[in-house]
């Protein structure tokens, strides 16, 4: 056999494969230094902070002490502040009114959104009707005693969405005890405790 028709491998395929390998390696490392680069964001400059609710204000809205009833109505004014480098959507804004661990009814605040390092003002309207105080056994001691106790909870919720990668859901709420006054008709009083979590 003559050697030297024997044909060996072309080594002009390995510098073409040589460079497909480099331009692979290179886009791998830039995919992976983008996301290195988006998750120090995403725990760093964009970390999620707590939503706050601040109460600016309890006021007694209307009064009506007749011998059909009664009916209050109360305004609570709510301050949203949204910290965070990206906007804050929420659900519905419910808060509870209560007598004594009584639920008397609840009020709702359409869901939206709150853009990042804004505030936004909201004003609650509560009102208690003679129906819901029918079976209250507490109100009419309440009534002699000059002093009417009431309690609000309001609950905030909803998300903040980083680099669009990274969902964090925020919860705030605002638990208020509240007296009116029943001679005067006016909160004479009102405590609130704050409680956020991330």
């Amino acid at each position: 056999m003559d050697s030297s028709r024997i044909r060996y491998p072309s080594s002009q395929q390995s510098p073409r494969r040589t460079r497909l390998l480099c331009s692979f390696f290179i886009c791998l490392s830039l995919l992976i230094l983008t996301i290195l680069i988006l998750v120090i964001l995403g725990f760093t400059v964009f970390k999620p902070k707590k939503i706050t609710t601040t109460v600016n204000s309890i006021k007694l809205a209307d009064v009506n002490l007749s011998t059909g009833g009664v009916n209050v109505s109360i305004d609570v004014s709510l301050t949203l502040n949204n910290p965070n480098k990206v906007s804050f959507k929420h659900g519905n804004i419910t808060t509870e009114l209560k007598h004594r661990d009584v639920f008397l009814g609840e009020a709702i605040v359409p869901a939206g959104e709150i853009v990042s390092g804004k505030t936004q003002e909201i004003t609650v309207t509560l009102t208690i009707f003679a129906q819901s105080l029918v079976t209250d056994t507490y109100i009419p001691s309440d009534l002699l005693n000059g002093t009417l106790p009431l309690s609000t909870i309001t609950t905030v919720s909803g998300r903040v969405v980083v680099v669009k990668l990274f969902k964090h859901h925020l919860v705030s709420k605002v638990l208020c005890d509240i007296w009116i006054g029943i001679k005067d008709r006016k909160v004479e009083n009102s405590n609130c405790n704050y409680k956020n979590k991330l």
